[in-house]
């Protein structure tokens, strides 16, 4: 295996990860656009949202779908990978180790992807909305989900076992989720909320989101902010960090 390029490197732990994986996308696909598609329907029973706040409701769930599922999946499968040691068996292989990461990523994806598209049809459908679906959402759902997995990373790789990793992803991501104004607009946060949701990358993944699939404009301050905190984040759990501690 020393002597395959990074591509061939890549390519055989994805493929070792779908082996893995090949019976558990269904319900994955499944639990990632269900909740996001019950809270759109329980908000038009409710009438809680008005016709400003669509675009809110709709791409906030989206970004639920885009980003929770792959964080979750990161965090607990690099816990397990510890547990199983996983991570002593491809230490001792010439694998880098963003790539482990990325290979699970690859897979948290596949998942993640087609849930968002089961939501945005469904939010048209309750909402009668329509979207701009071009090359740019792709790419700003793609830089959406890669903000927050270093964040993954670090849970999996700091948590002693699987079921503290479920445990603090939920409680960062939720404290995460109430600091951005992912379903109501800046404007109505308090001032130091304000604030603190400026260092947020969910920000900028709601707000990009709203922007390429409400006006068909590609949000690059948004695409550049994401992707900086894609790099930071990702540097900081690969390359800073002692996965054999």
């Amino acid at each position: 295996m020393h002597n395959y390029n990074t591509v061939t490197q890549l390519s055989v732990l994805v493929r070792i990860r779908l082996a893995m994986y090949r019976r558990l996308w269904v319900p994955a696909l499944l639990m990632s656009a269900l909740f996001p598609v019950i809270m759109m329907y329980f908000f038009k029973l409710a009438g809680i949202y008005d016709s400003s706040r669509i675009a809110y409701l709709v791409t906030g769930n989206a970004v639920l779908s885009l980003v929770f599922g792959p964080v979750t999946t990161l965090a607990e499968r690099l816990s397990w990978a510890k547990v199983n040691n996983e991570v002593e068996y491809y230490g001792a292989l010439p694998v880098q180790r963003w790539m482990l990461s990325s290979s699970v990523l690859v897979i948290a994806a596949l998942s993640s992807l087609p849930s968002v598209l089961v939501v945005l049809i469904a939010g048209s459908q309750l909402y009668d909305v329509h979207f701009h679906l071009s090359l740019g959402f792709f790419v700003i759902a793609l830089l959406s989900m890669l903000s927050m997995t270093g964040v993954g990373a670090a849970i999996g790789v700091f948590s002693p076992n699987p079921s503290v990793a479920a445990l603090l992803t939920n409680f960062v991501l939720g404290v995460t989720l109430l600091l951005s104004p992912v379903f109501v607009p800046t404007e109505t946060l308090a001032p130091a909320l304000a604030y603190l949701s400026s260092i947020m990358p969910l920000t900028y993944a709601a707000h990009g989101l709203r922007t390429v699939l409400f006006s068909g404009v590609f949000p690059l301050h948004d695409a550049a902010m994401l992707a900086i905190s894609s790099i930071v984040l990702g540097y900081i759990s690969t390359v800073r960090m002692d996965w054999r501690q």
